[in-house]
C-alpha cells in the first residue's frame, strides 16, 4: 500500500498479481504537463518512486538483486503520488487508505505494509483506526522518522497499536545503532529492522540508497510473507508474535521498542517450521482442520483474558494452550498432524 509499483522493472518481473492491483487516489488534475496527473490512477507505474523500493525489499525476484521473500506475490494499492508541482494534486489522503485497507480485507490480501504516517491524524480518526482492527491480516507499519517516543508524540496509525499491527523502527547497521530519526518507543514500536543506506529497486531499471523506517517496514512484511509460505494457517497475532519472540537482542534498543531487538528472519522462519506446518503424510482431513485452528483459538482466549502475548509468562501459556489443543485434536482424530511439536 504505497505508491505504486513500477512493474516494467525486471527485478519485479513475474512477482506482481496480475488483476488485483488498483489505485485509490483521487482529484487527479487534467492537462498537467507532460501528462502526469494519468499517472495517479495507474498502480503499476510509481512516479513517486516510494513504493517500488519497498516492493523491491519484499520481494525482488534475483534478477539484479533478491528480495526477502523472492517468490511472493506483490499487489499495488496505491495509496501515494507525486506530479511535477510536487507531493500535492495526486496526494493521497487518509481517505484512500481507509479504501484500501478495506479492499485487502475484501480480497483476502494476508499482509499489508504501509509504510504511510502522519504526526497531525487526530487521534479520534475511527474510520482509519476500524478499518485496520477490522483488517484480519498483518498491518505492516512504519514507525516514521521524526526521532520522537510516540508513546508521548504520538505517531498514526502505530500509535493505535492494535492486536494486528506491528509497528517496525529503522537501524543503521554501520553505526549498530537506531537510525538517528527514526521514531521509537517501549510500548508501540515492536521491533527494528535494517533502515539507512538500504539497496533496492528503483524505476524501471535502476537502483538506489533509501533511508527510513519506509525501507525498514518492508523487511517485516517480507519476513511475514515467508512465514506464511511455511503455513498458511498462521493469523495475523501469530506472525506478529512469532516475530517478536525472536528477535536478535540489543541491548541499545532496551528502551526503544516491545521487543529490545531487531528483526531475526532465520529465528522467526525456524519457529514457523518447527511448530506450525502440517506433515506432508499421516494427516486426516479432520485432524487438520482442528489443528489448525489451534492458534486461533488459544489467541482468542489469550485476548479474552486480558493476556498481552509480549510477557513471557502469557505467551507461554498460549504455547502451552496450542499445544493441548493440538494434543486433544490427535487424541479425537487418531494421527499426530504436526511435527516439531517441541515448545
Amino acid at each position: 500500500m504505497d505508491s505504486g509499483i513500477e512493474s516494467s522493472n525486471t527485478n519485479l518481473y513475474n512477482r506482481i498479481h496480475p488483476t488485483l492491483n488498483r489505485s485509490f487516489l483521487t482529484g487527479a488534475t487534467t492537462g498537467v504537463s507532460g501528462g502526469l496527473s494519468d499517472a495517479c490512477y495507474k498502480p503499476l507505474l510509481d512516479m513517486y518512486g516510494h513504493g517500488t523500493p519497498i516492493a523491491g525489499i519484499i520481494g525482488a525476484n534475483g534478477t539484479g538483486m533478491i528480495g526477502v521473500n523472492w517468490n511472493v506475490t506483490l499487489v499495488s494499492l496505491q495509496v501515494l503520488a507525486y506530479n511535477h508541482n510536487g507531493y500535492n494534486n495526486c496526494e493521497g489522503k487518509w481517505d484512500q487508505v481507509i479504501n484500501a485497507i478495506n479492499y485487502a480485507t475484501s480480497y483476502g490480501i494476508p499482509i499489508l505494509n504501509a509504510s504511510v504516517g502522519d504526526r497531525g491524524i487526530p487521534p479520534n480518526n475511527s474510520a482509519l483506526k476500524t478499518a485496520i482492527g477490522n483488517y484480519p491480516g498483518l498491518y505492516v507499519s512504519a514507525a516514521g522518522n521524526h526521532g520522537n517516543n510516540i508513546t508521548t508524540t504520538p505517531y498514526y496509525p502505530a500509535d493505535y497499536n492494535l492486536p494486528n499491527m506491528i509497528t517496525v523502527g529503522g537501524w543503521n547497521p554501520t553505526n549498530n545503532a537506531p537510525y538517528s530519526h527514526s521514531n521509537y518507543s517501549s510500548t508501540k514500536v515492536h521491533l527494528f529492522a535494517p533502515g539507512e543506506n538500504i539497496f533496492s529497486t528503483e524505476g524501471a531499471t535502476y537502483y538506489g540508497l533509501q533511508t527510513g523506517t519506509s525501507f525498514a517496514a518492508p523487511f517485516v512484511a517480507g519476513v511475514a510473507a515467508l512465514m506464511r509460505s511455511q503455513s498458511m494457517y498462521l493469523d495475523a497475532f501469530s506472525i506478529k508474535n512469532i516475530i517478536s519472540r525472536n528477535v536478535t537482542h540489543v541491548t541499545a534498543l532496551n528502551n526503544f521498542c516491545v521487543s529490545k531487538g531487531l528483526l531475526n528472519a532465520y529465528e522467526a522462519v525456524r519457529f514457523t517450521d518447527q511448530t506450525f506446518i502440517p506433515c506432508a503424510y499421516g494427516c486426516t482431513v479432520n485432524e487438520q482442520t482442528c489443528a489448525a485452528n489451534c492458534p486461533n483459538t488459544c489467541s482468542q482466549e489469550a485476548i479474552n483474558m486480558g493476556c498481552n502475548p509480549a510477557i513471557p509468562w502469557c505467551w507461554d501459556w498460549m504455547v502451552t494452550c496450542i499445544s493441548e489443543c493440538e494434543q486433544d485434536c490427535t487424541n479425537t482424530y487418531g494421527t499426530s498432524c504436526y511435527r516439531g511439536c517441541s515448545y
